[in-house]
């Protein structure tokens, strides 16, 4: 399970395209990929596989995505498959490498293991999810920046090789790998290194994965992992609806539990729609907003979800949604 949950309100864009701006909670997702090494190849001028990664017998390949990332680029085709990349995704990456005995070999003096956001200048995520087995399911990380003086690019990709389970566990809004054992699949990475002292170094790796810990659940898409949303089954509307067809004009924004605006009303109970006269036991009468309805405006604004003008809107839509007939 995810260890690092960071949240913050910021704007996302929706799936396949490219929309208007909605607030959603950022979730800091780790991705833990573990396995054997296959081999080490170094191909650039015959420099030689440094020593003591001859002695690596398996990997542990760590990413942190933010999953609120805007997609960058997409693409289906609904016979064969889908694909997603995104920019600047990434809070780290980073690899440990350990010997037969399970003693971790120390990152080299010209070639270090991570990169953090802090050093980072550019980071990328590319996703493909299969709708048939002649094109193989698989997620890519890459980072490039800088270590002290040295400038360093390296990555991994886990393709799927036709296992029986699901590669992710969903693909909207952000992929999320499936976590499982056993997996099998193909693991590639690679490190590309710049250094005055070491000139330039391309190395890379084969391997076979032997673990995935992937991604949280996030059932309706908010960016809010299901174990830790107050609404798992959000009303996510793009901007706050009344009655089901009075826009208010106000985005539908997500708080800090994980609930949306529209959540909030919808929590509201129904006003009482009779009352008592000397004429009859019950009488109708004017139906309006309730108690609950007319402070949600209030409270959302006080929290600093809306801010004034939004909780002015929202007030007036209210109100309209009962005076006024759908057109």
């Amino acid at each position: 399970m995810n260890k690092n949950l960071k949240r913050i309100s910021q704007g996302a864009l929706g799936f396949f395209a490219l929309l208007g701006a909605t607030t959603h909670a950022q979730i800091i997702n780790e991705v833990v990929i573990e396995g054997t090494v296959d081999s080490f190849n170094n191909y650039y001028y015959q420099n030689a596989v440094p020593e003591e990664l001859l002695s690596a017998a398996t990997f542990r390949f760590v990413v942190e995505e933010d999953t609120s990332a805007p997609v960058s680029y997409a693409y289906e085709n609904i016979n064969a498959f889908a694909h997603k990349q995104y920019q600047n995704p990434l809070q780290s990456i980073s690899y440990q490498f350990f010997d037969v005995e399970g003693n971790e070999i120390a990152a080299l003096s010209f070639l270090g293991f991570e990169l953090s956001l802090e050093n980072m200048s550019l980071s990328n995520s590319y996703f493909q999810e299969s709708f048939s087995q002649q094109y193989p399911s698989f997620a890519q990380w890459w980072a490039e920046g800088s270590v002290g003086a040295d400038w360093v690019n390296f990555g991994g990709y886990i393709r799927d090789e036709f296992s029986t389970e699901d590669f992710f566990t969903t693909y909207v809004p952000y992929p999320l790998l499936t976590s499982r054992t056993a997996s099998a699949s193909y693991f590639f990475g690679w490190f590309s290194y710049s250094s005055s002292e070491q000139g330039y170094r391309y190395l890379e790796f084969n391997g076979t994965v032997t673990s995935v810990a992937g991604g949280v659940a996030d059932a309706d898409g908010d960016g809010f992992a299901d174990d830790v949303d107050a609404c798992s089954v959000s009303l996510m509307d793009e901007s706050v609806m009344f009655g089901g067809w009075l826009d208010s004009g106000v985005t539908n924004h997500v708080d800090a539990s994980g609930c949306t605006v529209m959540d909030h009303y919808a929590a509201c109970q129904p006003a009482e729609q009779e009352e008592t006269s000397r004429f009859s036991r019950f009488q109708p009468r004017y139906s309006g907003p309730s108690y609950c309805e007319k402070q949600v405006s209030y409270e959302l604004n006080g929290d600093g979800v809306i801010d004034y003008t939004e909780a002015r809107m929202l007030r007036d839509a209210l109100y309209m949604s009962y005076r006024s007939q759908p057109k």
